[in-house]
This record gives structure tokens, C-alpha cells and sequence, in this order.
């Protein structure tokens, strides 16, 4: 539970075990240790006051003192901080050498205690200590200097947290001595902590530890943007920028993309097959146990169910590690290559722009790359942005059916924050790619208004993609037009031969549907409604198809990801027997699709995990492979949904590229409304597409044209023939 942030329930569970009388001082230690994250000072002195000092083992008396230092420290109290380091310092040269984790522990105390109290030299040369202890064969008592390699470390975890505090230490430095070199050092070090960072994640065994780790170690990477773009405001050199960037994608979708190049890692030589099956087999039993825990209220059951599913994650982690005894496969897995601003030129188009975003506590910055050039803007925020984010939220995620919609002023403003100040670097481009992140995922950019007065849309302008990172979008191959024949699955569950009644949303879960049956009858394709639509055979034949189209309902759980589900067709009372959750999807292989339509509710909204994005469903598909999907972001209204779905498989049969054609769909569904109300953005800003836009079917209406010239062609000879005949004629005539 601590290892995950679950501090609280640490405790709980760590106080329950005391009545045993088993190994109570380390009980304490570890109650203590949970406070101190919880920054409940009292109760952590209080634990570490129960413990025996004089029995127990040297190890522990080190943990005692680091502890005690670390309540001194947080209490301002450095003296005593500094003292109980200290002591720690001397057990640990004393009983285990120069190289060890407690020593580790105790300089970096003693370097955060100089941090505070503002004696920065002092501080590095502690931290400096720190890092010689974590490391067994790195000795320099340089501040400037950091270990070359990341192999032989005592604790790689605490070398991140010593790293991290270093740097940091460097920056407040560089604030008082304006020196280049020591704002070069933070950088650095900055550069080499999140490179041990991506290691420790990849090393985790569950998504779920990954996560964590990602979410705790991205607001680290503000503070080593901000100290490149000022190394490049100091020098004008552009390479700062680019670290910048690389900075911004490192801190973005790293889990997924892991995921994905996973996928891709384990076809190497030498993998073995039935290592592969028995993987999959884990998978399954861990996603069932999962859903068998979220839907049985017996606490009997639950604890058998947690019993096997531990045993199962050890399973599976023992499999994880035999993998990497594969060297090719340890290469490929601990590749720690960044996206370079090239990589991402080679993949647009002259009339593409992509535009990332990094929000940060103090700045955002605005990343805009095109086929021939690349800028970065640093912008501070407007004093209303946060409420102005909250509004546009709010007018889009919880508006009620035929309510008007208020959110065009505070949308305007969002626009001259977010697009505005790169508005020149996308003139004359027609599609955007946009890389969104922290609360900026929730944004349908489609939805800002260009022109306060006309209400011009973002989406009259550009045809807009979104990507969870150029890490992603790097590795899509972008797939060239096939034939007209594509095999499409379309299935409706809850559709049903009935005149359109009230307005119905894709999330009242188990309503009926009646515009979903017409919306797949005409997509087309093999179609599967009502009793037909159910999770079985969806299971069964998904891997076959290149499209697949899902008018059904949804539902995001925004507390637990992994428990937001899709519905099918509900044959028994079982919840998982119509339901598909997030956490089965992330098993399926759907190397084969191209494209999934998610026509319901709030498939792409879900928990933001910072440094990984939204956790939704469309992620979910995502992990499985499927490279382009259209999605939802909040409560789709039935009607609307399946005008906007219809249209897009009409634009992409046309030729399209996929972020055209949901473009062409919108604005054609809002060309086509009477009413202003359901013009507005809270009818057609939902659907966004995320992924790989390139066509689905070739474009044949270059053929069209070619022919047409080519009539043209041959009709203009035979009329000038006609007419050289005539006047021919005419001339014989006179002339006889």
C-alpha cells in the first residue's frame, strides 16, 4: 500500500498487525514513516517515541534516526534535524561502509536541511555524498560531476529522489549567482534523473505501480523545462528548445507508449512461445479476478479473490523477468531514446501543424512544429484561465438536454490563451495534430472560438487530430489507402424499430437506443443489433476487422479507470456478461483494426493521471492496438450522435483522411440544424478523433476528374472534326 501512495491504509493495515506482537518496532518504523508522508508530524514522533532504540538492529536505529531528522526537518526545527542526521551518518560509516542506502538517506537529509535554512554549496555537497553512496563505483566529489552509468546503483529510487533534490539545489543556486554553469548542472542532472526514471518505471511489474511512479515524477519536469527555455532566453541557441520538447514528451503518455512498443518487443528471436501463452493466460485470469472483485459484495469472497489475484501478479512477474534474460529484448525495453523535433518534421505534411502543449504550475508552453520549422512559446497565464477552463468544462460536460449553452466568452478568452499566440505559425495549414496535457485533455479545441463576434469555430479552419504523445504518433505507420472493400462491424444493442421519442443519451445505460439502428444499417458492413450485440460475439470476432463501429452506451468511472465499461446487449443478469471493461480491453489484440468508432458516452473522459493523461476508454483501445479511433468526451445526445457517425463513414468512403471526414460530419450536422441550440458545441464538440488520420479507402475522384477530361477531350475533337467536315463540304459545294 505505501509503495503505491496509498499512505492511509499503509497505516490501517500496519496498526492492525500490532496486536500479533510481532516485530513491533518495525511496525512503528513503518507507521511512522507513513505519517511523515502523510505530513502528520504528531503521530509519526509519536510511533518513533514506542520504539525500543536500544534493541533494535543497526539498521533500524539508522531508519530511527533519518526518521526522527526528517520530522525535525519539515517541523523547522534544523538544529535537531541536523543532529539526528548526523547520528545517522556515523551508524551507517560505522556498521556498513561508504556505500550504502542509510547513508544515501542521511546526506540527502542533511543536504534538504541547507536547502531550507538557504546554504546551497553546502547543500550539493551533501547531495553529492548522497549520490556516492547509492552508487558502488562512482566517487567524485565534484558537484558538477554525476555518475556516467545508471548500472551498480544501491537504490535506484533513492538515487532519483538525491538527483531530483540536486538539481533542484542547482536551480535555486543559479537564482543567486547567475552563473550559466550552474543552471548547465541542474539541467543535467535533471536530464540523468528522469533517465534513471524511465528505468525504474520500466522495471515495475503492474501499470498500476507505473502509474504512480509517473504521476509522482511529472511535476519534476517543469522546473527542467523552465531551465532549458532560460538557458536558450540566455544563449539563443535553439538545442535548448529542443531539449524542452523532449522534456515535454517525456513527461507524456510514457506508460502507454511502453505498452505499445511491448506489443512490438516481444516478436524478437528467442522470446519463448509458451512464455508468450502463459503471459496471456495471467493477463485474463487477473482482469477476471479483477471484475469478479468490483461485482461480489461477500468479504469471504473478495479476500479468496485478492488471495489469487497476488498469486497471479507474482506469476506474471516472475514471466516479465524471464523475458528480459532475451538481451535483444532487455535492449529494446531499456531503450531510452528521446523524440527528437526531426523525427516529428518527417511526418507531416507542408499543410499539417503539430501543436503540444506542457502546462506548468508558473508557465505553459506551446510546442508548434511544422514539415519546415519549429517554435516554442512560454506564456504566463491570463488571471482568469483556471475559471475559464472550469466554465468551458462545465457548459460542455454537464449540460442538460435543450439547455443554451454559455460557454462561447470563456471559450473566446481560452483561445487568445491556447491558440492565439501561435495563430501565425498555422496560417495557411488545414489540419492540427494537438498533443494536449494535464486538464487541457478535457478540451475539444475544435470548440474555441476564433472571432467573439461571429462565433468562427475552431473546426471552420482546421480538420484537428489529437495524439497522447509524439512518442505514440512517432511509431504509427501511417497507412496508405486500400481498396473499397474493408470489412466493417457494426453493432447496435440497444437499438430498436421505434420513431424517434425523447432525447436519449449513450449513457443512461440499458435505455433503448432507436437512432443506433438506422446508423448501423447504414454504415454497413456485418451488423449485429439488439439480442445479436452482445459482448461474446463481440469478443469473438473484433481481431477480424478492419473498422469496427459501436452505437451503444458507456460509462467512465472517474475513481477507478479500469471499472469504465461498455454495454452489449445484457442476456442475463450478470453485469460482466454484457459489460466490457477497460481492463478486459487492455488484453484484446486488435493489431488488424484500422479504425474504431466509439458512438456512445464519454468513451475518451476518465481519471488524469499527470505525466500519463486521461485513463478512458479509448486509451484502453489504444493499449490494444488499434491505431485511430473517434471517441466521446461527454454524454452523447442519440440523435446527434448517429447524424455525426453516419456522416463520417459517408466522408471517409469518399476518400477522406479520418480527421477530415469527422470534421466534414460536424460541420455538416451543424449546417443542417435550425435551431441554435443544437448548433452549439455541446451537440457536436464531443466526437474528437484521436491517432493515425490517413484515409481508410483510395480516393477515386482524381479518376473522375481524368475521365471527365479525357470525355471532354475526345467530344471537343469529334465536334472539331464535325465542323472541319462541314465547312469542307460547304467549300465543294460553292466551288462546283
Amino acid at each position: 500500500m505505501g509503495k503505491l501512495g496509498y499512505y492511509q491504509k499503509a497505516v490501517d493495515r500496519a496498526k492492525n498487525l500490532i496486536k500479533y506482537d510481532l516485530m513491533t518496532d518495525k511496525l512503528f518504523q513503518n507507521i511512522a514513516h507513513f505519517y511523515i508522508q502523510l505530513q502528520q508530524l504528531d503521530s509519526a514522533k509519536a510511533y518513533l517515541q514506542k520504539i525500543n532504540i536500544e534493541d533494535i538492529p543497526y539498521t533500524e536505529k539508522v531508519d530511527y534516526y533519518n526518521s526522527l531528522g526528517s520530522v525535525y526537518t519539515i517541523s523547522g526545527k534544523y538544529a535537531e534535524a541536523l543532529a539526528n542526521f548526523d547520528k545517522a551518518q556515523q551508524i551507517s560509516l560505522v556498521s556498513f561502509g561508504n556505500k550504502n542506502k542509510w547513508l544515501g538517506i542521511a546526506y540527502a537529509g542533511t543536504g534538504k536541511v541547507y536547502v531550507e535554512q538557504g546554504k546551497f554549496p553546502e547543500a550539493l555537497a551533501q547531495y553529492q555524498q548522497a549520490i556516492q553512496s547509492l552508487h558502488f563505483y562512482f566517487n567524485s566529489p565534484d558537484i558538477y560531476q554525476n555518475p556516467a552509468d545508471l548500472d551498480n546503483i544501491a537504490s535506484p529510487l533513492l538515487l532519483f529522489k538525491t538527483l531530483q533534490q540536486k538539481a533542484h539545489a542547482f536551480r535555486q543556486y543559479f537564482e543567486l549567482t547567475h552563473k550559466k554553469a550552474d543552471l548547465e548542472a541542474a539541467l543535467s542532472t535533471y536530464q540523468l534523473a528522469f533517465r534513471l526514471a524511465d528505468r525504474i518505471r520500466k522495471s515495475y511489474d503492474s501499470d498500476e505501480a507505473k502509474l504512480f511512479f509517473t504521476n509522482n515524477v511529472s511535476p519534476v519536469y517543469e522546473e527542467a523545462i523552465d531551465a532549458a527555455y532560460l538557458l536558450f532566453s540566455q544563449t539563443s541557441q535553439k538545442e535548448y528548445l529542443e531539449t524542452a520538447f523532449a522534456l515535454a514528451e517525456q513527461s507524456k503518455a510514457a506508460v502507454l507508449a511502453e505498452s505499445l512498443r511491448a506489443l512490438e518487443i516481444r516478436q524478437v528471436p528467442g522470446i519463448s512461445q509458451t512464455l508468450l501463452g502463459k503471459e496471456k493466460e495471467l493477463k485474463m485470469n487477473i482482469s477476471a479476478l479483477n471484475i469478479k472483485l468490483v461485482e461480489t459484495t461477500d468479504s469471504v469472497k473478495k479476500d479468496i479473490y485478492r488471495d489469487r489475484l497476488r498469486d497471479n501478479e507474482i506469476e506474471l512477474a516472475k514471466i516479465l523477468k524471464e523475458f528480459e534474460n532475451n538481451k535483444q529484448y532487455y535492449q529494446l525495453k531499456y531503450d531510452i531514446s528521446s523524440v527528437k523535433v526531426s523525427q516529428m518534421q518527417e511526418m507531416l505534411t507542408p499543410e499539417t501543424a503539430l501543436v503540444e502543449y506542457f502546462k506548468g504550475q508558473k508557465h505553459m508552453y506551446i510546442f508548434v512544429i511544422t514539415s519546415t520549422g519549429f517554435e516554442v512559446k512560454q506564456l504566463a497565464y491570463t488571471p482568469t484561465f483556471e475559471q475559464d477552463l472550469q466554465v468551458f468544462y462545465q457548459e460542455l460536460y454537464q449540460a442538460n438536454p435543450n439547455s443554451h449553452y454559455k460557454g462561447d466568452a470563456a471559450a473566446y478568452r481560452l483561445y487568445q490563451q491556447l491558440i492565439a499566440p501561435v495563430a501565425d505559425l498555422l496560417a495557411h495549414k488545414k489540419r492540427l495534430i494537438i498533443i494536449q496535457d494535464k486538464e487541457l485533455s478535457y478540451l475539444p479545441f475544435e470548440a474555441l472560438p476564433s472571432n467573439a463576434k461571429t462565433i468562427r469555430y475552431l473546426l471552420h479552419d482546421f480538420a484537428v487530430s489529437y495524439e497522447y504523445s509524439g512518442k505514440i504518433l512517432r511509431n504509427i505507420s501511417k497507412s496508405h489507402p486500400v481498396s473499397q472493400q474493408l470489412s466493417v462491424l457494426a453493432m447496435a444493442p440497444f437499438s430498436a424499430d421505434h420513431p424517434y421519442g425523447q432525447a436519449l443519451l449513450r449513457g443512461d445505460v440499458l435505455n433503448p437506443l432507436y437512432a443506433s439502428l438506422e446508423e448501423v444499417q447504414q454504415i454497413g458492413g456485418q451488423v449485429y443489433t439488439s439480442d445479436k450485440a452482445t459482448k461474446e460475439q463481440f469478443l469473438q470476432e473484433a481481431a477480424s476487422y478492419d473498422v469496427i463501429h459501436l452505437a451503444t452506451h458507456a460509462k467512465a468511472d472517474n475513481q477507478n479507470p479500469l471499472h469504465s465499461f461498455i454495454a452489449f446487449y445484457p442476456k442475463t443478469d450478470s453485469l460482466s456478461s454484457y459489460r466490457l471493461y477497460a481492463q478486459e480491453l487492455y488484453n484484446l489484440h486488435l493489431d488488424k483494426l484500422k479504425l474504431i468508432v466509439l458512438s456512445a458516452c464519454e468513451t475518451s473522459n476518465g481519471k488524469l493521471i499527470q505525466g500519463e493523461g486521461i485513463m478512458s476508454l479509448a486509451r484502453a483501445f489504444a493499449y490494444a492496438g488499434c491505431p485511430s479511433i473517434v471517441t466521446t468526451l461527454w454524454k452523447a445526445e442519440d440523435i446527434t450522435t448517429a447524424d455525426i457517425s453516419k456522416r463520417v463513414h459517408q466522408y471517409l468512403k469518399e476518400g477522406k483522411s479520418k480527421d477530415e471526414a469527422l470534421q466534414l460530419a460536424k460541420l455538416a450536422y451543424i449546417n443542417g440544424q435550425t435551431h441554435a441550440i443544437r448548433r452549439s458545441p455541446v451537440y457536436w464538440a464531443n466526437f474528437i478523433f484521436i491517432g493515425d488520420d490517413a484515409p481508410l479507402y483510395a480516393d477515386y475522384t482524381y479518376l473522375w476528374w481524368v475521365l471527365s477530361g479525357l470525355a471532354a477531350g475526345v467530344l471537343a475533337v469529334g465536334i472539331w472534326v464535325y465542323y472541319k467536315k462541314t465547312r469542307e463540304q460547304k467549300y465543294a459545294t460553292r466551288k462546283a
